[in-house]
C-alpha cells in the first residue's frame, strides 16, 4: 500500500537528480556557463529519451511513446561550433557562406537544430535551421591557457556548404535575457 507512494517519489528524485547531473556535465564540458542550463536540461532530456531505460522491459522511452526505435543519427555534441549557411539574398558576392555560432538543442517541433549566433553588439540570435555543419571537435566557449572564464573564440568560420536556408530566428541583446531564448 503506502510503499509504492514511497518508492515511486525516490524514482523520480532519482530520475531528476541523474537528469541534472548529465545537464551539469554537457553545460561544464562545453566551458558554458550556468546562463545556458535550460538548453542544458532540454538536450539532457531528449538524449535521455533515446536511450535504454531500467523501468523499460525493452528499448528506450521514446520508443515507448512512439512504437519506432528512434534516430539517434542526429546527436550532436552540445556547445560545439555549429556553421549556420547564410542564404544568398543575406550576404554580398565575398561575404561568408556561413555564420559560426554553438549548437544548444534539437528543434522538437520538426527535424532540425538550434543554434545560437553571437550579435556584433552583443548577445545572441537563436536560428532554428537544418542547414548546418558541425565542428564536434571545437567548443564554442574554449577555456585560456590559465584563466577559469569562458572566452568567445574565432567567430569567421570557414566556408561552408549546406542545402537547406534557416527556418527560424529570434534576437536577443544580453546574456541576461537567454531565457527569453529558450521559451
Amino acid at each position: 500500500g503506502g510503499d509504492g507512494g514511497m518508492q515511486h517519489r525516490r524514482q523520480r528524485q532519482m530520475c531528476r537528480r541523474d537528469r541534472m547531473s548529465m545537464t551539469r556535465c554537457i553545460v561544464k564540458k562545453a566551458n558554458m556557463s550556468y546562463s545556458f542550463w535550460v538548453r542544458g536540461v532540454a538536450t539532457s532530456v531528449y538524449v535521455k529519451n533515446r536511450c535504454r531505460h531500467a523501468s523499460l522491459t525493452e528499448g528506450t522511452p521514446y520508443e515507448a511513446l512512439h512504437g519506432r526505435k528512434p534516430d539517434v543519427s542526429n546527436l550532436r555534441v552540445f556547445g560545439c561550433k555549429a556553421y549556420v549557411y547564410v542564404q544568398k539574398e543575406f550576404r554580398k558576392k565575398l561575404d561568408s557562406r556561413a555564420e559560426c555560432g554553438m549548437f544548444v538543442g534539437y528543434n522538437e517541433n520538426c527535424q532540425g537544430y538550434l543554434v545560437l549566433l553571437p550579435l556584433d553588439e552583443g548577445g545572441y540570435k537563436r536560428v532554428r535551421t537544418r542547414s548546418v555543419t558541425f565542428d564536434e571537435t571545437a567548443f564554442f566557449f574554449a577555456k585560456t591557457g590559465s584563466s577559469e572564464e569562458n572566452v568567445v573564440v574565432s567567430l569567421d568560420g570557414e566556408d561552408t556548404e549546406v542545402e537547406e536556408p534557416a527556418v527560424e530566428s529570434t534576437t536577443v541583446t544580453r546574456e541576461n535575457d537567454l531565457s527569453e531564448v529558450f521559451t
